[in-house]
């Protein structure tokens, strides 16, 4: 009896040398045996839709295209499981490189739901979003109103969350907005790719898990949040007049 063997993978063999990438580095990203990765190469085989999609972000290729057989192994309703790509034990857990790859890699929408500190991770933050609101990408920035804050530290917090946007006031294609309330949970969206932030009762802020997701069609974890922050922005409200912002669109 013989063993049926798909052909070897030539895309997916000239994607990763063209990106200098071996097996093990690949295995490192995607968490899975350099020996998996390898049977992906040589053997054909088609992996998980969420390791799919890992590598092909990795690749900056469509998962369709380095596995053809994908769609033919995914279920017809997503699970959470297939849209979540990591989850970092707090902010600083975080790849380094992460934010400003995926920024620079947008090219749909920008959304920025609530404090994350972005101004802090990635270097000139409103030049960044300038540049992207410039050739045409709406960027929206919805953040808490500082005179809704209860105590002097979130205020102060609050103010300094503003300055960080406020030089993108007038710049085209820039919406920015106003909560009337804390918002609890923080919502990056770069074109399918969300980054959330829930909040734990009892545990700083830095601390609290970040979630990477990518938006699939009929999602159930990433579309929750897109929902939420769609939510968020019907309730929010331009900045006051005196800061000269104007209102989400």
């Amino acid at each position: 009896m013989t063993v049926e063997t798909m052909p070897r993978n030539e895309r997916l063999s000239a994607a990763l040398e063209a990106a200098n990438l071996s097996y093990v580095d690949v295995a490192t990203r995607v968490n899975v045996d350099p020996k998996t990765v390898e049977r992906w190469v040589s053997c054909g085989r088609t992996p998980y839709p969420r390791h799919a999609h890992q590598l092909a972000r990795l690749l900056k290729l469509e998962p369709d295209y380095l596995f053809p057989t994908l769609g033919a192994t995914r279920r017809t309703v997503p699970t959470a499981g297939d849209e979540l790509i990591a989850c970092y034990p707090g902010r600083g857990a975080v790849p380094v490189f992460l934010w400003e790859d995926l920024l620079t890699r947008a090219s749909r929408r920008v959304d920025i739901m609530g404090d994350l500190g972005l101004a802090d991770m990635v270097r000139n933050l409103p030049d960044v979003l300038a540049a992207k609101a410039a050739t045409g990408i709406p960027v929206r920035v919805i953040v808490t109103d500082p005179d809704t804050a209860t105590n002097p530290a979130d205020h102060a917090r609050l103010i300094a969350v503003n300055a960080s946007y406020r030089p993108l006031v007038g710049t085209p294609n820039v919406t920015l907005a106003h909560y009337p309330g804390p918002l609890t949970t923080t919502v990056v969206r770069l074109d399918d790719d969300v980054l959330v932030r829930t909040s734990i009762d009892g545990c700083p802020m830095a601390l609290a898990p970040i979630l990477h997701l990518r938006h699939l069609a009929a999602g159930p974890l990433a579309r929750l949040y897109l929902t939420s922050l769609e939510c968020v922005a019907d309730a929010s409200l331009p900045w006051a007049p005196v800061t000269g912002l104007r209102a989400v669109a």
